[in-house]
């Protein structure tokens, strides 16, 4: 960088050489003339008048030496610098004249070099003179001859004190210059470098975000796109010189008018921020958003226009379920006959429905933003219902009455829960309130029916249609053992059986229908556990429109009815099951032992090939014979079984073996029966469990029954499944089917020997009555027990249990 002060150092250098030379040329001629003039002291006076009229008017100090340094002659100027006058000054030295002693034997010496060598020499120095002020000189000392002999030295000194101090300050200049440049380079460098990573970033955000920058030279209609709007528009970035026709024809041609007009619009100063359709190459359509601003120049002249572009397809597909999902839930909302409200965390209501409008008097404008506790009879414990909400999270029947504007008091059942935002915050409770006021009218009428009746031994009950208990006599106290207090608002399912569940619910059923329940006898569990006996009538309670809204139900206790029933029952069972068994037995032993040992022993000396040499079909056939008589065998043994049992004769023969191997026999010996129906057996084992201890031909023999039984009643192309489980120290085999299933009135038939249910199909199901009672006993000597659910025209299930291992 070149500046006026390096331009004025090199003037001022140009000037002190030029009079310098001159002042040797003239010295050089004075000594010529001196040395060759025939006249010489008129010469030498006559050279001297003009040296001294060229140093007088030379700016630069000029000062005569002869060889001892003492000044000859001397300027005018360095009187002025010395502050001395001339006739202090001449013929004095340095040393005399009090200057600096380094100086002036500095001076000295380059002195006595001239005179020494005769040739010209330059210096330059520093010195403060005696006005205390710094000079700096650039001085030329040469020689003057007399007689081919040095005979003094002329120095000529240029103060070039100010060029010096321009110098410094240009080079201190410069300095500052460099380190200025260095320093803006390296912060020119690190803001590229920031710059480039901006831009990396800002594309990787505009990829992420669907949206693309765009900038339009409106006076040559340039137009530049980032990556990413190429990317939305379906094109490969910079795949072409976008330009605004470009654009415009990949706008929907519906909308390009829209465009257009907001495109004017921005050129007049009106805000650009449109929606529209583009249609990409393979024809998809996408939905954008496009923001932008104009730029005007020379008042309101536009020169470009800068935005951005936003794909926002998904975003409207998304906005339009929403408003889809918020219009159907709104509808929902709306519709519901109970009053639902939302409630902010300071209480206000912040929405409602239609029927809090009905139930308050008040119209949705007037209710949302006032405090939810102010439209009950009970304010204070309204807000107490809310709160315990927000700390708890929710609150399930709690009991208010909402007042109406003109008074009208209508008991209700809230049940609420809080609701949050996206963030999981908290931000406020939803209510729904359930009218109960025909409830109220019709508990109020069993309560007077019940007053009449609170004496009676029965146990009288009323409760809601989902079966919560609202009242709960004396007598019920006395049946089932639970105290009022100890079932209120609980649901009368707590009174069923574990082996009955579901029956209350199919009563109830009928109940909702509006339909009667006349003594049905059945089982229901008291507080302790055991279960008694009651026959149950149950009553719909019914509103002023005929709508049944509770009910009632009335329970006695028949366990001593039962008992003389079953016993009586049991005798006549026992003494048909007697007569039939001695009956059959008397048969038994003849009529199908005798035969069937003559076809185990041929069919057996058949297999041992003693009549001649069988193919391997023929063997598998004479097999199946063998296997086929034997099981009959051991089934007519197992009738025998049954008479022990009866007798306490029978023995049980415990022996540890594989669970699964005896699944798998059972499984292989009826397969060709199941395999007549095209029926397949399933077996499934618990993989804990891999042996048990028990008599292993007497635990086949239930297994043949039951899987024999499953199968005889299933229908074609089904499925039966054998199915092992684990229950504390007990082993659970259940075997179920898809079949006919077994009447409600039947069932009480299972497990008594020589009984058979189904009496429309025994002609069809062929049996002795004699399989499930001889499992229940095998079972019940095992220590074990037997259960059972069935369907008619579903299907059964029988399972027992019996121990792990030996008890």
């Amino acid at each position: 960088m070149i500046t006026s002060e390096s331009v004025a150092v090199d003037e001022l250098e140009i000037r002190l050489k030029k009079q310098t030379t001159e002042l040797k040329k003239f010295d050089k001629g004075i000594s010529a003339e001196i040395s060759e003039s025939t006249q010489p002291e008129e010469d030498f006076l006559n050279s001297e008048e003009k040296f001294r009229i060229l140093a007088e008017n030379s700016p630069d100090i000029i000062v005569r030496f002869d060889i001892q340094s003492r000044q000859l002659y001397f300027r005018q100027a360095a009187v002025d610098i010395y502050s001395y006058s001339q006739e202090e000054i001449k013929g004095k030295t340095h040393n005399e004249l009090g200057s600096d002693p380094e100086k002036a034997k500095f001076w000295k010496e380059h002195n006595e070099k001239v005179f020494s060598t005769g040739k010209t020499e330059t210096m330059e120095f520093d010195c403060i003179l005696p006005q205390r002020k710094k000079y700096y000189f650039n001085t030329l000392i040469a020689p003057e001859f007399v007689n081919d002999e040095v005979a003094s030295v002329l120095t000529i000194s240029r103060n070039v004190t100010d060029v010096k101090k321009t110098e410094s300050t240009l080079k201190e200049t410069l300095d500052n210059l460099e380190e200025m440049i260095k320093k803006r380079t390296e912060e020119i460098e690190k803001a590229y470098r920031s710059l480039k990573e901006s831009e990396k970033c800002l594309a990787e955000a505009q990829k992420i975000a669907h949206l693309g920058s765009w900038n339009w030279n409106i006076v040559s209609n340039e137009l530049y796109w980032s990556d990413e709007i190429y990317r939305i528009f379906g094109l490969s970035p910079q795949e072409f010189g976008a330009t605004y026709d470009a654009f415009l024809s990949y706008v929907h041609p519906e909308d390009r008018d829209c465009v257009n007009n907001a495109v004017k619009g921005a050129l007049e100063g009106k805000p650009y921020s449109i929606d529209h359709r583009i249609i990409l190459k393979g024809g998809e359509e996408r939905i954008v958003h496009e923001q932008g601003e104009v730029i005007f120049e020379n008042g309101n002249v536009p020169v470009r226009m800068a935005g951005i572009v936003q794909d926002i397809t998904e975003r409207k597909k998304i906005e339009k379920a929403l408003g889809m999902a918020n219009a159907y839930n709104r509808s929902l909302i709306e519709v519901s006959l109970d009053p639902l409200v939302t409630i902010g965390p300071d209480g206000k209501i912040t929405d409602v429905n239609r029927a809090t409008e009905i139930v308050t008097g008040y119209f949705r404008s007037e209710l949302i933003g006032t405090d939810f506790s102010d439209y009950f009879t009970e304010p204070e414990k309204a807000k107490e219902g809310y709160q315990y909400v927000f700390q708890k999270g929710l609150v399930r029947d709690y009991q208010l009455e909402i007042r109406h504007k003109h008074g009208h008091i209508t008991p209700v059942l809230y049940n609420a829960s809080i609701y949050r935002d996206e963030n999981g915050r908290v931000t406020g409770v939803f209510a729904a309130a359930r009218d109960i006021t025909e409830l109220k009218k019709a508990e109020e009428k069993i309560k007077a029916l019940a007053n009449a009746v609170e004496s009676s031994n029965d146990a009288i009950i009323t409760g809601t249609l989902d079966g919560t208990i609202t009242s709960w006599n004396k007598g019920a106290e006395q049946i089932y053992g639970y105290l009022a207090e100890e079932v209120m608002g609980k649901n009368v399912s707590i009174l069923e059986p574990d082996n009955l569940k579901g029956e209350i619910k199919q009563l109830f059923d009928k109940i909702k229908q509006g339909k009667k329940v006349k003594r049905y006898e059945t089982l229901r569990l008291k507080k302790d556990g055991i279960a008694v006996n009651v026959s149950v009538t149950l009553s719909p309670i019914f509103d002023v429109s005929g709508n049944p809204v509770a009910f009632s139900g009335i329970a006695r206790d028949i366990t001593e009815k039962k008992i003389t029933e079953n016993l009586l029952h049991e005798k006549q069972m026992a003494e048909f099951a007697n007569r039939t068994k001695s009956e059959f037995l008397a048969n038994m032993s003849h009529e199908l032992r005798t035969p069937l040992n003559s076809i185990i022993g041929f069919s057996d000396m058949l297999y041992e090939q003693a009549y001649g040499e069988l193919n391997q079909k023929q063997l598998r056939a004479i097999s199946n014979i063998s296997n086929s008589g034997k099981h009959l065998l051991n089934l007519i043994n197992g009738i025998l079984d049954l008479s022990k049992i009866e007798a306490n004769k029978m023995e049980l023969d415990y022996k540890e073996f594989e669970l699964a191997s005896s699944l798998d026999l059972i499984r292989n010996i009826l397969s060709p029966i199941a395999d007549k129906k095209n029926i397949e057996i399933e077996t499934g084992v618990d993989s804990s469990i891999s042996k048990i201890c028990a008599d292993e031909d007497r635990f086949i023999r239930i297994m043949f029954n039951l899987v024999d039984n499953a199968i005889k009643f299933s229908f074609e192309n089904s499925l039966v499944k054998i199915g092992t489980r684990k229950k504390g120290e007990l082993v659970e085999i259940t075997v179920e089917d898809t079949g006919i299933g077994i009447k409600t009135e039947d069932q009480n038939k299972l497990f008594k020997p020589f009984s058979q249910v189904n009496s429309f199909s025994s002609k069809k199901f062929q049996g002795t009555g004699l399989g499930l009672s001889l499992v229940k006993q095998i079972v019940n000597l095992h220590g074990g027990y037997v259960w059972f659910k069935s369907e008619q025209g579903k299907g059964s299930t029988f399972a027992f249990a019996i121990p792990i291992t030996k008890g």
